[in-house]
């Protein structure tokens, strides 16, 4: 069976089992397939075996081999890591993240042993990030270079004027609760060390301007889950 056939019959493989529709992708499938087992709940089975066939995809291209691929998963390490890649994409929330997390499980399972450790790491920060909290990194990594196409484009997948809160008087309920949210996004990229704080002039209310910078950890993470790639 091919991937087309994989695809349009996807409902009728899930039926007979996650593994073994993930046995059925060429090349990696079948050796995955036993990972997938015990990790997947049943809403999320379609999800897995997208998942898995674009990993495939992957691999293929990277002309890594079946018996290659044996070789990298007789080391637990690599097993261990590609459980939590998949267990993130069960769990995760947010679509708009599941390409990030093929990218940087690719990234792990081609590493030495001693980059895949580092990229393990990577991999817990980003998983707990939300996906405002990547678009919010992604816009100070832009703002460096005053790269204003980009930056309008994120405030507008945003549907914000500006990511930083600005407070009026007679602001509604409503309007003020958004400012805040994004002040819980910078604090949170923030205390995980993606962004930093900058001390600017002192404004005419006598209090000092806060701005915010992406860290070089921040700029790691967006390489690593191939933020940037197309840009």
């Amino acid at each position: 069976m091919n991937q087309e056939q994989l695809n349009n019959n996807s409902t009728d493989i899930i039926v007979s089992g996650i593994s073994a529709a993930v046995g059925l992708v060429p090349l990696a499938g079948g050796f995955l397939s036993e990972l997938v087992q015990g990790v997947v709940p049943h809403q999320r089975e379609d999800r897995i075996v997208d998942f898995i066939i674009d990993l495939s995809n992957r691999l293929e291209k990277l002309e890594i081999t079946i018996d290659e691929l044996k070789n990298i998963y007789s080391n637990y390490s690599y097993g261990a890591f590609t459980y939590k890649c998949l267990n993130s994409v069960v769990n995760e929330i947010y679509e708009e993240k599941i390409a990030y997390y093929k990218e940087i499980c690719i990234k792990g399972i081609t590493s030495e042993e001693k980059e895949l450790y580092r990229i393990e790491r990577l991999l817990k920060i980003f998983a707990e990030m939300d996906y405002y909290e990547i678009l919010y990194l992604k816009f100070y990594h832009y703002a460096k270079y005053a790269n204003h196409f980009e930056l309008n484009k994120i405030k507008a997948e945003l549907e914000i004027v500006s990511v930083m809160p600005n407070y009026m008087l007679n602001m509604t309920n409503e309007s003020r609760d958004s400012e805040t949210y994004k002040q819980i996004t910078l604090n949170n990229l923030e205390k995980n060390g993606l962004l930093e704080i900058e001390i600017g002039n002192i404004r005419n209310s006598g209090k000092p301007q806060i701005k915010y910078k992406i860290t070089l950890l921040g700029e790691l993470v967006l390489d690593k889950i191939g933020a940037l790639n197309n840009e």
